[in-house]
C-alpha cells in the first residue's frame, strides 16, 4: 500500500473551529441527529507550540459521532492559535481540519514533513498528542495527525457505541 493510502485510510475526523461551543452541539444534536456529545472545558495542553514558537492557548473542545465520522469542535479561548486564527478569518466559524490517526506520533509527524507539509502548531493533552499541518493550498484546511492515549481511544468507543 502507498503510504499516501494510508493517511487516507486513517481520516477519521472533521475538526470545526466555532464561536460558541454550546451553541454548536446545539446545532448537530437538533438539526443533524449526532446523539451525544463529549465536551471538555478550558483546556491547555501541554508542550504547545504554535508557529514554530512555545504556544500559550487555551480552548475548550466536544466530540460527537456521524456514524463512523467524528465531529471535533473547538472554541478558542485564549492565546494566539491555529485556532484564534481562523475565527479571525472565519468569525462564524467552519471546516478547520481533517483529522488523521495515528499509532505512531512521530512516524506521522515526520510522514507529513517528508511531503512537505510545515508544522504550524502542536502539542498533548496527557498521553494524547496532536499536530497540526498546513495544507491549505489546494484544500483550504489543515491535516491533523492525531496520535489517542489507549484510555481516551476506549472512551471514543464508548461514545460511537452511544454509551456515554
Amino acid at each position: 500500500m502507498q503510504p499516501s493510502q494510508r493517511l487516507a485510510g486513517n481520516i477519521f475526523q472533521i475538526g470545526y473551529v466555532v464561536p460558541d461551543i454550546h451553541g454548536a452541539v446545539r446545532f448537530f444534536k437538533e438539526k443533524m441527529g449526532v446523539p451525544n456529545f463529549l465536551v471538555k472545558e478550558d483546556i491547555q495542553g501541554q508542550e504547545q507550540t504554535y508557529r514554530g514558537k512555545p504556544g500559550d492557548f487555551r480552548h475548550s473542545i466536544a466530540f460527537g459521532y456521524a456514524g463512523d465520522t467524528q465531529i471535533e469542535l473547538i472554541q478558542s479561548l485564549g492565546g494566539a492559535s491555529t485556532y484564534s486564527e481562523f475565527l479571525e478569518q472565519n468569525p462564524n466559524g467552519g471546516v478547520h481540519h481533517l483529522g488523521i490517526l495515528s499509532d505512531d506520533y512521530n512516524a506521522g509527524v515526520a510522514d507529513m514533513t517528508g511531503r512537505g507539509f510545515k508544522l504550524v502548531q502542536s502539542g498533548r493533552n496527557g498521553e494524547t498528542r496532536f499536530a497540526y499541518f498546513d495544507v491549505a493550498h489546494p484544500i483550504g484546511t489543515l491535516m491533523e495527525i492525531v496520535c489517542l492515549a489507549p484510555a481516551i481511544k476506549a472512551a471514543f468507543e464508548r461514545l460511537k457505541r452511544g454509551e456515554v
